[in-house]
C-alpha cells in the first residue's frame, strides 16, 4: 500500500514538473512587427544600420563582450560587422531588462551574441 502511494506521488510530481517546464519554455515574445519569437526560432540578419554598415543592435554579448571591452570606447565597440549580413542565427534565450523606466527585450543568440529585437526591427537589421 505504501509503495503504491509513493509511486502515485512520484507520478504526480513528474506530471507537474512536465507542465511547469512547458509553461516556462513555451513562452515567446511578441515583437513590434507582430511576430511572436520563441527560443529555437531562426532569425536572418539583413544589413547593419550603422554608418559603417555594422549592426547596432546585433552585438557581442555576455562574457565575450566583457573580455574585449575597452573603457575608452563606447557601446559601438560591440557592434558586429557588415560581414554578418544574411547570417541565420538561432534564439537561445529571451531576456528583458529595465533601464530608465523602459523595458527592453533582447535575445541571447547562438554564439553568445545579443540581438535587441525591437530596435533591430525598427532599424531593419533583420528580415
Amino acid at each position: 500500500m505504501l509503495t503504491v502511494k509513493i509511486i502515485n506521488m512520484k507520478t504526480k510530481l513528474i506530471i507537474c514538473l512536465m507542465f511547469l517546464s512547458l509553461a516556462c519554455f513555451g513562452q515567446g515574445y511578441k515583437a513590434t512587427n507582430g511576430i511572436t519569437y520563441n527560443v529555437g526560432d531562426t532569425i536572418t540578419l539583413n544589413s547593419g544600420s550603422a554608418v559603417d554598415g555594422s549592426f547596432q543592435y546585433f552585438q557581442l554579448g555576455g562574457l565575450k563582450a566583457g573580455m574585449v571591452a575597452d573603457m575608452n570606447k563606447g557601446k559601438e565597440q560591440f557592434n558586429m560587422g557588415s560581414l554578418y549580413s544574411g547570417l541565420k542565427i538561432v534564439i537561445k534565450k529571451i531576456k528583458t531588462f529595465k533601464a530608465l523606466s523602459q523595458t527592453k527585450t533582447y535575445f541571447v543568440m547562438e554564439g553568445g551574441y545579443y540581438l535587441y529585437i525591437d530596435d533591430a526591427i525598427k532599424a531593419k537589421e533583420i528580415k
